[in-house]
């Protein structure tokens, strides 16, 4: 757990800090800038596949609608921005996760920084951030983030199939 916060420019998330005082880490990153943990550089992993000998990470609920498919050791954590920095460290090659975009800001352009490879639904570059209001009833809709260590690894989309609801299916 920690507190993250980003500033957020026309293009999206341009600086972003996270902190986890339990294990005193500060992770750090502005657009062009590179990234860095504790005030030192960090880069994601250089891995080209998904093997037992990497690591990535998900939601706790994406077993009750998807079935992931991947060959890799797999890790719920419970945050969203522990996943992202993660793989901007290179502990993890991937991560899937959902959240509202003031909770995933700051981890995207740290994994960015870092080398990583964000996709994220909705496009972050198409969110009014001025138009958002966190009070609104319904709340807004949250944004997927997808994650990969780099450009070589394939996108962990793939490996995440869809369950057909057994109710709605017949």
């Amino acid at each position: 757990w920690g507190p993250s916060l980003a500033f957020w420019d026309e293009a999206g998330p341009e600086r972003g800090w996270i902190y986890f005082p339990a294990i005193d880490q500060l992770f750090f990153a502005s657009r062009g800038g590179g990234a860095f943990l504790n005030g030192k550089p960090i880069r994601a992993s250089h891995v080209e596949t998904y093997s037992n000998l990497c690591t990535v990470g998900t939601v706790s609920r994406l077993h009750r609608r998807h079935r992931l498919r991947c060959p890799a050791k797999h890790r719920i954590l419970g945050s969203i921005i522990v996943n992202l920095c993660y793989v901007a460290t290179g502990s993890f090659a991937a991560t899937y996760s959902r959240g509202n975009v003031w909770d995933i800001a700051a981890g995207l352009v740290i994994a960015r920084e870092s080398g990583a490879v964000v996709d994220t639904d909705p496009a972050v570059d198409s969110i009014d951030i001025s138009s958002i209001d966190p009070n609104a009833k319904p709340r807004p809709s949250s944004v997927s983030v997808w994650a990969m260590a780099n450009d070589r690894l394939p996108h962990f989309k793939q490996y995440i199939e869809t369950i057909p609801d057994p109710i709605t299916a017949k």
